[in-house]
């Protein structure tokens, strides 16, 4: 297994450094800022990067440019779409109380075409077992736990950055993941320096959903008891960020036309969706479109995370178990 982690981080991060600009000095001083960062407000992330470095004779420092590529990313302005998801839930002690749900869009050229793409299962030291979607060697993308708390990531943007100081975005999530509550995760996200804008959608089994739009200065949350919740890659919920945003100005984007297309397939109750319907939901167009490349569905009351990477024949999702 280690061997073949360190030839797929090897083969990405070969391919981001030919395709990308080399790394200038200002982002090697970014780069040591959020090394401390890491160790400061992600201990648990810092020491899986540190300890995967050394387990597959990677350099820390390798880790850390593919765990910041968000952030060098968007500090880059290379626009491109980025992701839809969904949330549904009741309050209930019924089975599938909870179902969440999206897509991981970006350029498939920059990221091999997803083919590397995998989902970790992860054990702690307590037990905690935690299964995560992500491009090799970066912390996390998208994630369930055991303790049944689900966390989902879009892209929102209203140009508002805090680079040396603040956690990259694949760092914060799989930090917020080791937490067994939502309202821990919740005030892990809100209490820490964030680097980037980002809209979060948490969910868990028995506890009911919450979805944050935040910056590095501004955190808005809005409670989802039950029903669902839908979100693209334009602000939604805070007026303010409104008129910020970034996506609503850019000519380009589709955000607004996959927002409005999940909306019409998304029930309005929890009861109405199975595993099943999530799935065609995130393989129907717009929401799956070429630039995605994977689509995955969480049932954390059964332990469940059905994902289907982009080549994928007939959107064949395998299932994980956690």
């Amino acid at each position: 297994m280690g061997q073949f982690k360190g030839s797929s981080i090897k083969t990405l991060l070969n391919h981001k450094l030919k395709s990308n600009a080399a790394i200038s000095s200002e982002q090697q001083t970014y780069l040591l800022a959020a090394k401390k960062n890491l160790e400061k407000y992600t201990p648990v992330c810092y020491e899986e990067l540190y300890g995967l470095s050394q387990t597959i004779e990677i350099e820390l420092a390798s880790l850390l440019y593919l765990s910041c590529e968000y952030e060098l990313w968007m500090e880059n302005s290379r626009v491109s779409e980025k992701c839809t998801g969904f949330i549904t839930t009741k309050q209930t002690s019924q089975k599938n109380d909870l179902i969440m749900g999206q897509t991981n869009d970006e350029s498939p050229e920059e990221w091999l075409g997803g083919s590397h793409d995998f989902v970790c299962h992860h054990t702690d030291d307590k037990g905690l077992r935690t299964l995560i979607y992500t491009h090799p060697g970066i912390p996390a993308y998208m994630g369930m736990n055991s303790a049944g708390l689900v966390m989902l990531w879009q892209y929102i943007d209203n140009g508002e950055r805090n680079l040396m100081n603040g956690i990259p975005t694949t760092a914060l999530i799989r930090e917020a993941l080791t937490y067994t509550h939502l309202r821990d995760a919740l005030q892990f996200i809100e209490s820490v320096p964030r680097a980037v804008p980002n809209n979060y959608i948490l969910g868990q089994s028995g506890v009911g959903g919450v979805n944050i739009e935040c910056t590095p200065t501004i955190f808005h949350k809005r409670e989802i008891k039950k029903g669902s919740f839908c979100h693209a890659n334009h602000i939604l919920t805070h007026e303010k960020l409104k008129a910020q945003d970034i996506s609503r100005t850019r000519t380009s984007s589709t955000s607004q036309i996959r927002q409005e297309a999940i909306e019409s397939l998304v029930p309005q109750t929890c009861s109405e969706l199975s595993v099943e319907k999530a799935k065609k939901v995130l393989t129907t167009s717009p929401v799956f479109y070429d630039r995605t490349l994977a689509a995955m569905v969480f049932a954390p009351m059964v332990g469940e995370m059905h994902i289907c990477f982009k080549d994928s024949p007939r959107h064949h999702f395998l299932v994980c178990r956690i």
